[in-house]
């Protein structure tokens, strides 16, 4: 990762997006674009929009430790193809140099041994049958780094793994995973069970000690480098969703000797540790997601293409431009919002594999190489917040012709405005469906800076965290071009402006 500073900010929605076609949202940014005038004739237009399907060749999503992790895969999506998706980590104990609460030599028997993976839910195929078939490995490269790497990086470094001696491959059924779990240690909902050999488990307990394994992280690595979790189906078309810091443990159960009697107990290694002679406080961890859509060829750029094929990244995204908008008389721009309409395909596959949560519009910096925000419209407030309730982009339903379809809008008022009174420069866009991801950031008029920088020189970046985009790899899309698209959902900038 390069040294620009990333800085990540909490983006929030508010319950419902404020759309009205007559008016901008009350702010003080952007102030001084719209000149006066006495006489208010309000009218309306739409301008045509040039599109066209791209894979985005920057895409380096990164999943971070407290981000979700998928699992699973979908090999019958017909229009954007195959997914697979797992992850690595490493359990550790909660703190170096570890001793486990009860003494070895009280330990009866070692019972059962589980890795618990905490669920968050499902994308795809939740039906009675739906499965997802778990393996889990153990990782057989102790000294490698593997914490967030972008997700497709097993293209180029594959992580070494080996068969755990013993382990049976268990079968998930999505529908059944949000149940209640109860057992004599567990009372929760939404946990994942995994059975682990209990030869594997053992020597955890009774052999490795404080003398090298539990002396610090870097011998724990030598002896036992941390898990690979994936799919193993032949027909899974469901993608689970899974914290690593909530639920998620290695868990050893035993019975031991207590005072005469015997007792029951468990031990759990976690994901986080709070003492680290190597400093490295956190678990590692990777999760990988493969991709096999490519998206079509894209035409000519004058003409555009009549379908757009969006999937949450790591996936595809699409280039926007609107020539009309250096045509445009001197008038008050009171809305202007850019409006794109999910084209329906297969009903079945619509409904199976939903479309993203959010999606984000923003614009493209050729020299730098990187997406950056829409000026004036997409911007950081006094509290270090993105008001997404005024930009847009969260999904919404609209019906059109009887059939419920999902809608994007998206307020680029003050960008269309600040082209007619100071003649800014007209953007390139960049339509898609981030996870983790950042763009460079340009304060609002009048400030003139571009990039903005930080006291230590560093260009200043917006962070967009799941929190208020989407979980990676879940949504796809087809939505309805602009020129070239005749259908109802043809996508097009409306303005209603005031003439002067």
């Amino acid at each position: 990762m390069s040294n620009l500073l990333r800085f990540r900010i909490v983006v929030f929605f508010i319950a419902s997006l404020c759309l009205s076609c007559t008016k901008i949202g009350t702010t003080n940014v952007g102030g001084g674009l719209i000149p006066s005038s006495d006489q208010v004739f309000t009218s309306d237009t739409t301008l045509d929009v040039v599109a066209y399907n791209i894979q985005d060749p920057k895409d380096t999503t990164k999943i971070y430790l407290s981000d979700s992790h998928i699992v699973g895969s979908i090999i019958n999506d017909p229009i954007f193809r195959t997914t697979s998706a797992y992850f690595y980590f490493e359990p550790k104990p909660p703190i170096f140099p570890y001793v486990n609460p009860i003494n070895r030599d009280s330990i009866v028997s070692v019972d059962s041994v589980y890795l618990l993976l905490g669920y968050e839910g499902a994308y795809g195929d939740s039906s009675d049958n739906a499965t997802v078939t778990v393996q889990v490995q153990e990782v057989n490269q102790p000294g490698l780094m593997f914490m967030n790497y972008p997700v497709q990086y097993p293209n180029f470094v594959p992580i070494i793994t080996k068969n755990i001696v013993g382990f049976e491959n268990k079968v998930l059924y999505p529908k059944n995973l949000n149940d209640s779990v109860i057992t004599n240690f567990e009372r929760t909902k939404g946990l994942i069970r995994i059975p682990l050999p209990v030869a594997w488990g053992t020597p955890f307990l009774l052999t490795y000690d404080t003398d090298f394994t539990y002396k610090n992280a870097v011998n724990y690595r030598a002896t036992f480098a941390g898990f690979k979790v994936q799919d193993v189906g032949s027909n899974t078309n469901t993608l689970l969703s899974v914290s690593l810091v909530s639920n998620t443990y290695l868990a050893f159960y035993y019975r031991y000797k207590n005072n005469g009697r015997i007792d029951s107990a468990v031990t759990y290694f976690s994901s986080i540790i709070y003492n680290d002679e190597s400093n490295n406080l956190l678990t590692r961890q990777a999760n990988f997601v493969v991709r096999s859509y490519t998206p079509p060829t894209p035409q000519a750029p004058i003409k555009g293409d009549s379908l757009l094929y969006i999937q949450t990244y790591p996936g595809t995204a699409a280039v926007l431009t609107i020539p009309g908008l250096s045509k445009l008389s001197n008038r008050i721009i009171n809305r202007a919002e850019l409006i794109v309409y999910q084209e329906p395909q297969n009903v079945y596959y619509d409904n199976l594999y939903p479309p993203p949560n959010y999606l984000l519009l923003a614009a493209y910096d050729s020299t730098r190489g990187a997406k950056r925000n829409i000026r004036n419209d997409y911007y950081i407030d006094a509290n270090n917040y993105v008001d997404l309730n005024y930009f847009g982009g969260a999904q919404k339903k609209t019906t059109i012709n009887g059939q419920s379809v999902t809608t994007y809008v998206f307020n680029i008022s003050r960008y269309v405005q600040g082209i007619i009174t100071r003649k800014d420069t007209i953007l390139n866009l960049r339509l898609y469906a981030p996870t983790n991801d950042e763009v460079l950031y340009q304060p609002p008029y009048p400030n003139t800076a571009y990039p903005a920088y930080d006291n230590d020189g560093n260009a200043y970046r917006i962070g967009i965290t799941p929190l208020s985009a989407n979980t990676t790899a879940f949504g796809r899309v087809v939505l309805g071009g602009g020129v070239g698209n005749t259908s109802p959902y043809r996508m097009v900038l409306r303005i209603v402006y005031t003439k002067i």
